[in-house]
């Protein structure tokens, strides 16, 4: 599973009410025939969210009678320049384990340990074992 994320820029979300920058409800379900109809599907909630001390999504367990086949997430989020230093220097743990930036090029999709790699143009990729589909949180703190 491939999730894309833009971060709005800090300037954006003064303005706002709200810590939540974006979510969704994730639907799944086989891709083919009509077992959905029997209710083999499953929803699973995605939140971003803004704090004093950073950013967090949080990627819910799925809901229903399907079972996604995942097990292994790949999140991009995009941030613009306020935020750039947030992840040069910050803190990243994904579910739970602390996790060290790499060079793009290093992410190796064959281990289970999280990993995070920083580009040039504002993307931060973390690549999440989620086993059994299992949910996750991923937390950026200064």
């Amino acid at each position: 599973l491939f999730l894309h994320a833009y971060v709005p820029s800090r300037r954006e979300v003064k303005k706002a009410n709200s810590d939540v920058l974006g979510q969704l409800r994730l639907y799944e379900d086989e891709g083919e025939g009509f077992a959905y109809k029997e209710g083999q599907w499953a929803e699973t909630s995605v939140f971003l969210r803004r704090s004093e001390r950073g950013l967090t999504l949080e990627v819910g367990e799925p809901e229903g009678l399907f079972a996604p086949p995942r097990e292994r997430v790949q999140v991009h989020l995009y941030v613009d320049e306020s935020d750039r230093e947030l992840i040069k220097t910050g803190k990243i743990k994904a579910a739970g384990t602390p996790v060290k930036l790499k060079e793009k090029a290093e992410i190796d999709l064959s281990l289970a340990a999280p990993q995070a790699a920083f580009g040039s143009l504002g993307e931060l990729v973390v690549v999440v074992s989620t086993p059994n589909a299992a949910g996750f949180v991923l937390e950026i703190e200064a």
